[in-house]
């Protein structure tokens, strides 16, 4: 286990946005969290294999602007399976098969690379195995 966290006053590369990237590329990922942008979930997907997301569809989609709300909304239709509603989530997690990170940042660019955010990130097959059994348990719609 390992914190992770950036320095909001340095301008340099997210330590959250690194590690997030480096959990997404070339695996299979899933997402828990209410609040995510368009366009930094589009980077997580782009560099994953395939996703699943679990998400408040509601704060989902009025958390955005009307043009990326448009685009999430067709991006759900067009992908249904890679959705899954939960309402009241407050979770901020990703993870693979062998990696997590879980803390208070949502997957947004400024609660990504702006935010004073802390995560722990676990790098087990066992923890990550546990969260998809907690998964499991979530009622899906």
């Amino acid at each position: 286990m390992k914190l992770i966290y950036h320095e909001v006053f340095e301008n340099h590369e997210s330590e959250l946005d690194r590690c997030v990237m480096g959990i997404a590329t070339k695996n299979d990922v899933y997402i828990l969290c209410p609040y995510i942008s368009y366009n930094y979930l589009m980077r997580i997907i782009n560099a994953a294999s395939d996703y699943r997301i679990i998400t408040d569809v509601y704060k989902l989609l009025y958390s955005n602007g009307l043009a990326s709300r448009k685009k999430f909304l067709e991006l759900i239709k067009s992908n249904p399976n890679n959705f899954r509603h939960f309402k009241n989530l407050h979770a901020k997690v990703i993870f693979s098969k062998t990696k997590a990170l879980i803390g208070s940042a949502n997957f947004t660019e400024s609660g990504i690379t702006k935010n004073l955010e802390i995560s722990v990130f676990m790098d087990d097959a066992k923890s990550c195995k546990e969260i998809l059994i907690i998964l499991g348990q979530i009622p899906g719609k």
